[in-house]
């Protein structure tokens, strides 16, 4: 161990941090327009400030680190080794530094969920409980429910299902991706999977 060693180590750790800007939710849903607060506003704010934290203290060691060798490294020789062993330990800090960015995103991400989630869920209930009826109700509404007779007796019937089913087909599309679930069969299938998830 030298001085040189700590260096290169603090530099690297240090440098870690400042990948924070590459683990951002960036997402073109955040422009569209919402009756309320956007959901992906709220997941993408979750998820900077999560890897905010966690990043800025990867930094934070790789400062302390460097603190501790000007503090107490007064005895550890400036080089010890060839330069080759210095290309080598560059290397392979640049492959362990690679491998903890991917996992500390992947603890950040999962951290991030445990915030967003639960608020997501709250703000798009309302959408997930008129497309479940959608689902269970043959492309009726609730706003048509009552009045079917009526709209079947015009004619008008199909028209109104298929414009609903198309509707709920988006609504549902949305809170897939919100939630990152997998979209699988039709849309009462979909509404069952994820039911769970919205809990009375």
């Amino acid at each position: 161990m030298d001085r040189t060693v700590i260096n290169l180590v603090s530099i690297l750790v240090g440098g870690a941090g400042l990948f924070t800007v590459l683990t951002g939710f960036n997402v073109p849903e955040l422009n569209m327009s919402f009756f309320g607060a956007n959901p992906y506003a709220v997941k993408r704010d979750a998820i900077e400030s999560t890897m905010k934290w966690m990043f800025a203290v990867v930094a934070l060691i790789g400062l302390f680190l460097q603190l501790c060798a000007e503090i107490w490294g007064a005895n550890l020789p400036d080089r010890s080794h060839d330069s080759n062993y210095y290309i080598i330990l560059c290397v392979g800090g640049l492959v362990v530094v690679g491998i903890m960015l991917w996992v500390l995103t992947g603890v950040g991400n999962r951290i991030a969920k445990w915030q967003w989630q639960p608020t997501v869920i709250e703000l798009q209930r309302e959408i997930f409980e008129r497309t479940k009826f959608v689902a269970e109700h043959d492309g009726w509404t609730p706003d048509h429910w009552e009045t079917r007779e009526a709209i079947t007796a015009a004619g008008d019937s199909e028209r109104y299902k298929a414009n609903n089913m198309k509707t709920a087909n988006e609504h549902l599309g949305q809170i897939e991706k919100l939630l990152e679930v997998e979209s699988r069969g039709d849309l009462r299938q979909r509404v069952i999977t994820l039911q769970p998830m919205f809990p009375k």
